[in-house]
């Protein structure tokens, strides 16, 4: 739990910091949708990893496609709904 949480966080701060550049300071709501895509992200993950276990997939090409999935609900989803107000008013500056 302790690990999870610290990942999160990390997964936060650098996301919000970096890879969207959000300027405004962080509100609950935010934190909020984040805290909810990334658990849905996860779940995602797993849902993955368990049908193509079960679909006869080896271990490795399972837990690789299963790991890209994952992540890709999770930028899509970061990117659409946590921070995309914030990329809606860098793009109009510009």
């Amino acid at each position: 739990i302790c690990s999870y949480s610290a990942g999160i966080i990390n997964s936060y701060v650098w996301n919000r910091k970096w890879t969207f550049r959000v300027k405004h300071k962080a509100d609950g709501k935010e934190i909020v949708r984040f805290l909810i895509i990334n658990l849905a992200a996860s779940g995602i993950t797993f849902l993955l990893l368990y049908a193509f276990q079960k679909g006869g997939c080896s271990l490795l090409v399972s837990k690789l496609a299963a790991t890209i999935g994952g992540m890709m609900m999770n930028f899509i989803g970061n990117r659409i709904w946590v921070f995309g107000d914030s990329l809606k008013n860098i793009q109009d500056q510009e």
